[in-house]
């Protein structure tokens, strides 16, 4: 189970959006619900987070993350950092990750989330709560399941989808229901598929 924020805001609203970030953070220190369902009280394995802000239309990239949980007093303060940088655009879009890892799959810092894909003229980044069968999509991509944590391989698996669907489809929309509407039929059963999907294609985010 992990924690997830999806914002798209104007600058003038960052001090609401600060409000809800440190909410963010402190559910992440100590969630109730998590306590409910298991011995653990927190999402301690790591945190990231990844922004697009456009000034005078121009995106910027804005992008972190780290084994360290979110509200340790060092990631607090990279927090600070980000939202200073945020006030200088016109826009933003953000989404952030509290991870709570699960014991079947890898752990360490390039397994925080977001996970950045690079392909041609489209960049993703993707956040993950919930679980896929990593195995069978592992196959439709040809990668190893066990270097790669099932959120990573989804991410992969969206990047490619993408790019083979754009060459032929000109509405970006259309191309990530479909994505979706194909990796729904890998989650594991009794679990869910929350995600947060940041792209950049050529100069628009989206």
């Amino acid at each position: 189970m992990c924690r997830i924020l999806i914002s798209s805001f104007n600058t003038d609203k960052i001090d609401v959006f600060k409000d809800i970030l440190n909410s963010f953070i402190k559910s992440s220190e100590r969630d109730i619900l998590l306590e409910k369902l298991s011995n653990r009280s927190s999402h301690s394995d790591g945190w990231g987070l990844a922004s697009i802000g456009l000034a005078n239309n121009t995106p910027s990239i804005l992008f972190h993350k780290t084994l360290l949980p979110i509200y340790h007093s060092q990631s607090r303060d990279i927090v600070e950092l980000f939202i200073k940088r945020m006030e200088l655009y016109d826009n933003i879009k953000v989404i952030v990750h509290s991870r709570l890892s699960s014991r079947r799959e890898p752990y360490g810092e390039r397994y925080s989330h977001p996970f950045e894909v690079l392909e041609n003229n489209l960049t993703i980044w993707f956040i993950h709560n919930g679980g896929v069968d990593k195995k069978e999509l592992s196959k439709e991509i040809g990668i190893n399941p066990y270097y790669y944590s099932d959120s990573w391989i989804s991410a992969i698996y969206i990047s490619k989808y993408l790019n083979k669907c754009v060459e032929k489809e000109t509405d970006l929309d259309n191309c990530v229901i479909d994505s979706y509407r194909n990796l729904i039929k890998y989650t594991i059963e009794n679990s869910a598929l929350d995600t947060g999907l940041l792209l950049l294609y050529k100069d628009t985010p989206y």
